[in-house]
């Protein structure tokens, strides 16, 4: 009786698991279906009959197409290439799907870092005489991000610079192309290059949403060259009307600026908490002036409780730096061990030795104090932190 069920099971778990498709618009409608369900390896495995039922070049295509999708999304990057490469090859589609195809092999060489074969991909497949498609540009930026991923930092900005150069001088593209020359020259320390190219842009004609991330990064040309207040001023206004991820950097920079050349503890401080103000300020930007803020308040306006107070908000951030997490940590438990609250201070140290990569100097630092606490030593009365 038990053998009989089993088989009955067996047998209804394969009806319920194979496919009957009378026609290619069926199997490829349920495969576009388990696609966006997340089901790759269903749409993978209905590819076959869909194939099978492709009576044209574009029907070919489009199950090969998603194929390819549903081998990257399972990180199986090596199969999407060649499934991507497969698909470009096919006679009789268009230029646009071609283009496509080889956009995506090129994007799941890059996840794959195979850097060089994107790069080469990248440039043949980026070439363009008239003014270039979104696509073509997303291409191009492929080829940009691979030879930077390569350290061939002047291909890369030869790349941006025909991005730039082949571009609307209102399209987004044309400011892509411009923030990406200022990194790259900032990284050859051209400083002076890249202050010209920046001189010729007006601020208020870049689109919003990438405003800050120009600002963010002219400022940090200018700190680089020594120019302080010409950074301090991109800075601020990176961030005095925008709230994401550059802004955040921004108001980051702009406080560890102020910080490395001393003066008003006070100002640095309210730059530290405008990054926590932020909605979209990066946790790891958080977490750094959450220990940046609390330890002015400790050391230079002797606030413990007021340090106290910001070393907890680290608890509330996703994902927050594991760096500045250890040393918040160690922070917190060194406020409190002077406080005599040992059981307390204990835990923190403890919490430290417990993060997954704690810097090496934090996990030491809190061993020791852990190894004092046993033998009732007390700490120095100077912090031992940074």
């Amino acid at each position: 009786m038990i053998i009989k069920t089993f088989i009955i099971f067996v047998l209804l778990l394969n009806i319920s698991t194979s496919y009957a498709f009378e026609n290619f618009d069926q199997a490829f409608s349920q495969m576009r279906h388990r696609y966006s369900l997340g089901h790759y390896k269903r749409t993978i495995a209905i590819t076959s009959d869909a194939l099978s039922l492709s009576k044209n070049s574009k029907q070919k295509y489009q199950a090969l197409y998603y194929k390819g999708l549903a081998l990257d999304r399972l990180q199986n990057f090596w199969q999407a290439e060649q499934v991507f490469d497969e698909a470009a090859k096919l006679e009789q589609i268009s230029q646009r799907q071609k283009l496509q195809a080889r956009y995506s092999q090129i994007r799941s060489q890059y996840a794959n870092k195979h850097f060089t074969s994107a790069l080469a991909n990248a440039e043949k497949y980026s070439q363009f005489q008239d003014k270039p498609s979104v696509l073509q540009l997303n291409i191009l930026l492929s080829a940009i991000d691979s030879a930077k991923q390569l350290n061939q930092n002047k291909k890369a900005l030869v790349l941006a610079e025909k991005m730039t150069n082949n571009t609307d001088s209102d399209s987004p593209w044309h400011y892509r192309g411009m923030i990406i020359q200022i990194q790259i020259l900032c990284l050859m320390k051209d400083y002076a290059k890249a202050e010209k190219s920046m001189a010729k842009v007006n601020i208020k004609k870049i689109p919003l949403g990438m405003r800050a991330e120009f600002l963010a990064w002219g400022g940090f040309c200018y700190e680089k060259d020594n120019q302080y207040e010409a950074a301090g001023k991109l800075y601020s206004l990176a961030y005095k009307k925008h709230s994401s991820y550059y802004s955040g950097l921004a108001a980051l920079r702009h406080a560890n600026l102020l910080s490395h050349k001393g003066g008003d503890y006070r100002q640095i401080a309210l730059k530290y908490a405008k990054v926590l103000e932020l909605p979209q300020a990066h946790p790891r930007h958080k977490s750094q002036a959450i220990y940046k803020i609390a330890y002015i308040s400790y050391i230079h306006e002797k606030k413990p409780k007021a340090a106290m107070r910001y070393l907890a908000q680290v608890d509330n951030l996703k994902n927050p730096s594991v760096y500045w997490q250890a040393k918040i940590y160690n922070l917190h438990g060194d406020i409190l061990y002077r406080e005599a609250k040992m059981q307390e201070a204990k835990k923190y140290f403890q919490a430290c030795l417990k993060l997954s990569k704690p810097l090496p100097d934090s996990k030491l630092y809190a061993s020791k104090i852990i190894a004092e606490m046993k033998e009732q030593i007390s700490i120095p009365d100077k912090p031992q932190i940074d």
